[in-house]
């Protein structure tokens, strides 16, 4: 709808680049209560594009995508945290920060302008790695 193309429109404008966190060849249950995390660590994200060493970068929006019937039926939410150490939201789903929360109905994240959640080096209040409850 509209508030999808406002959003498009906007990371069009504005992003540099972007990362996509999938969970391939998972399948959502179809029984109820069921929570699976997911684990994006420094490297997982350097590989998707972030800056290696030194090198910062912001997220400004976030799209929660479904895909399937079934993941359209069966999941309830979606959370997303962060962790300033390179593999801590790794280690027993260790994520410090919330940095998004989806819930069936809700509209994709879009940061105000000139912010954003800080990815970079270590030390700085900057996440490095990414945990995603589904």
């Amino acid at each position: 709808g509209e508030e999808t193309a406002s959003f498009i429109a906007a990371m069009d404008a504005e992003a540099e680049g972007s990362i996509l966190l999938t969970a391939p060849g998972y399948t959502v249950p179809s029984q109820k209560t069921t929570y699976t995390y997911f684990c994006f660590s420094k490297d997982d994200l350097v590989a998707q594009g972030l800056p290696a060493d030194d090198g910062s970068a912001h997220i400004i929006g976030i799209e929660a995508v479904l895909n399937n019937s079934n993941s359209i039926t069966n999941v309830h939410h979606i959370i997303v945290k962060t962790s300033e150490d390179a593999n801590g939201a790794c280690s027993n789903n260790n994520a410090d920060d919330f940095m998004y929360v989806w819930a069936f109905g809700q509209s994709n994240f879009q940061a105000p302008a000139n912010t954003g959640f800080r990815y970079g080096p270590d030390g700085n209040g900057a996440f490095q790695s990414i945990s995603m409850e589904v």
